[in-house]
C-alpha cells in the first residue's frame, strides 16, 4: 500500500517514515522546501514539492497526487495543512485515499490555544489565563509571570514572557491581533504521545520527560511511567474529539500537572516512543488502511534517548526542482 506522508523536513515526518518503511509500505514524501532531508530518504519518483498549506493550490495538488499515484493514506505532519486535509476529507476518500487527521471541530479547537483550555477547564486542572485584550484592561499578578502568545501558531514565535506592568504595557500593540495570555508554569515538561483508534478508544498513551530541547524538538528525553501525569494527559483527551495520533504537552507543577497545549498530529520526538513499544504511526496506519483492531499497549519500556545528525550523501543533480516547475499538475 501507497503511503504520502508530508512535511518531509520534519522530524515527525521522518520518525513516521522510519516506523512505516520498515513495515512494508511504500512510503512517498512531500514537502514545499525541495532541500528537505526526508525528501532525500525515499526512492526516486516517491518525492513531491508542494504548494504551502496556506496556499489554494495545496489541496488540488495533493489530490491530484494521490489520485494519480494511487496513494492509500495521506498523513499531514505540518499544523497549517490539518485542516485543509480535513476540510477535504470526502474528497480525497473519493478517490480512494484515507486521511489520517482528526475532525474538522476538533482541530478547531486544539488549533486556538483559547478554544483548547475553554473546551478542557471543566474536564482538568489548569493554570490561569486570559485573552490579551481582557488582560492589558485589568491585570492580576500575584507574583506571577505571564506568558503573552499567539491563540494559533507552532514553534516559540511571538511568545513573550511579561513579569511587571511596564513589560505588559510594551506589548499593548498586540491588542486586537488574537493573542492570548497564560500563568507562567515552572517545573518538568512532559510529552504524552497518544493513539486514539477511529472508533475513539484510547489505545496507547505514553510519557516522556523532555530533558532538553533545540528549536522546540526535543533532543534528549526519557520514557516515564509517570501515573499522575498519563491520567491527566487521558482526561484532556478524553473531553476532545481527536483521532489517531496526538500529543499532549503539560508542565507537572507543584499543583500537579497543568496543560500547556495539544498537537493533534505526530510529534517530533515519537522515535523515542517507537523504540519504547509503542510503534504509533504503525498502529494508525493499521487501524486506518488494514481496518484492524488496535492492541492496546501498555507493557512499553522506560527507556532514554539522545539525538545527533545523521548524514545523507548524493549527487547535487539529484536535488529537486523548485515548486513553481512543479505547479502545473504535470507531475
Amino acid at each position: 500500500m501507497n503511503i504520502l506522508i508530508t512535511g518531509a523536513g520534519g522530524p515527525a515526518a521522518i520518525c513516521a517514515y522510519k516506523s512505516l518503511s520498515a513495515a512494508g509500505y511504500n512510503v512517498f514524501m512531500g514537502d514545499m522546501d525541495p532541500m528537505s532531508a526526508g525528501l532525500y530518504l525515499v526512492e526516486e519518483g516517491n518525492q513531491f514539492i508542494l504548494p504551502a498549506g496556506k496556499s489554494e493550490q495545496f489541496v488540488p495538488f495533493l489530490l491530484h497526487l494521490c489520485k494519480k499515484h494511487q496513494i492509500d493514506l495521506l498523513i499531514p505532519t505540518v499544523d497549517v495543512e490539518l485542516l485543509p486535509v480535513s476540510n477535504n476529507r470526502e474528497a480525497f476518500e473519493a478517490i480512494g485515499c484515507k486521511v489520517m487527521v482528526s475532525p474538522v471541530e476538533a482541530l478547531q479547537t486544539t488549533q486556538d490555544k483559547y478554544l483548547l483550555m475553554e473546551a478542557c477547564k471543566s474536564h482538568v486542572k489548569l493554570g490561569e489565563y486570559a485573552l490579551f485584550e481582557n488582560f492589558i484592561k485589568i491585570p492580576y499578578w500575584s507574583n506571577k509571570k505571564w506568558v503573552v502568545k499567539p491563540r494559533s501558531g507552532s514553534g516559540s514565535r511571538d511568545i513573550y514572557v511579561v513579569n511587571n506592568v511596564q513589560e505588559l504595557e510594551d506589548l499593548s500593540h498586540l491588542e486586537g491581533k488574537n493573542f492570548m495570555v497564560q500563568e507562567f508554569l515552572e517545573g518538568k515538561e512532559y510529552s504524552i504521545d497518544m493513539m486514539i483508534d477511529k472508533d475513539g478508544k484510547i489505545c496507547t498513551a505514553v510519557a516522556r520527560e523532555r530533558m532538553r530541547t533545540d528549536s522546540g524538538v526535543a533532543v534528549t528525553s526519557k520514557v516515564t511511567r509517570n501515573a499522575a501525569i498519563i491520567k491527566y494527559a487521558i482526561a484532556v483527551a478524553e473531553s476532545l474529539d481527536l483521532r489517531f495520533a496526538i500529543n499532549v504537552q503539560v508542565i507537572d507543577t507543584v499543583e500537579g500537572p497543568l496543560l500547556l497545549e495539544i498537537n493533534p498530529r505526530f510529534s517530533g520526538g515519537l522515535s523515542l516512543i517507537i523504540a519504547a513499544g509503542a510503534d504509533i504511526p504503525l498502529m494508525c496506519a493499521k487501524n486506518l488502511l488494514e481496518n484492524e483492531p488496535v492492541e492496546v499497549v501498555n507493557n512499553y519500556k522506560e527507556i532514554a534517548m539522545v539525538r545527533y545528525f545523521q548524514e545523507k550523501f548524493f549527487d547535487p543533480s539529484l536535488f529537486l526542482p523548485e515548486a513553481s516547475e512543479r505547479f502545473a499538475f504535470a507531475v
